[in-house]
């Protein structure tokens, strides 16, 4: 599979409705359901790591559990890929994650396009880095 061309920040699918939200205002960002995004919504977390490390993207996820999945966090340094978690204590709707984004935009849009390679979590108090790759 070709990567399309330029920057993509991959949100997962578990944000499907905050990377439809993104995808509008911003065209870097890629997600399930996107028309370049080319495998199926099913995929698996491995499969869907491996083409968006290959494509050399950024991600942005929901599930802070990935840091302790071997074939995950396998991926993910092969990669060295940079993955924000948004890791809140509780379930933000959409309009809150959308605040959370906006809240923090300065910062993140810098750890996206510098690729700093590692885990970070995006809270309500900022970005911290969890782990370097």
């Amino acid at each position: 599979m070709d990567c399309p061309e330029g920057f993509r920040v991959f949100v997962d699918a578990n944000l499907t409705g905050l990377g439809a939200s993104l995808a509008s205002k911003d065209p870097r960002f890629i997600h399930v359901g996107h028309p370049d995004w080319p495998l199926p919504p099913d995929a698996l977390d491995e499969e869907w790591l491996d083409y968006v490390g290959r494509c050399g993207w950024c991600i942005l996820i929901r599930d802070k559990r990935i840091r302790y999945r071997p074939r995950e966090k396998a991926m993910l340094k092969r990669h060295r890929m940079t993955a924000v978690v948004v890791a809140t204590s509780q379930n933000l709707d959409l309009g809150k994650q959308e605040d959370l984004i906006k809240q923090h935009w300065d910062v993140l849009k810098e750890t996206f396009e510098q690729a700093r390679p590692g885990l970070y979590h995006l809270t309500q108090s900022g970005i911290r880095q969890m782990e370097a790759f």
